[in-house]
């Protein structure tokens, strides 16, 4: 259980860094995942 947790917690957060990268790059991503990044950023600060 741990171990599919911590899987989990590495996959998202790889997927929100290939979404801020692709975002920098000016590749049009959708709206709500630009937004679920901005609610990741806002929630870690």
């Amino acid at each position: 259980m741990v171990r599919d947790g911590a899987a989990f917690f590495y996959l998202a957060n790889e997927l929100l860094t290939m979404i801020e990268t692709l975002m920098q790059l000016g590749i049009k991503i959708p709206k709500v995942l630009k937004n679920l990044v901005e609610v990741f950023k806002n929630e870690c600060r």
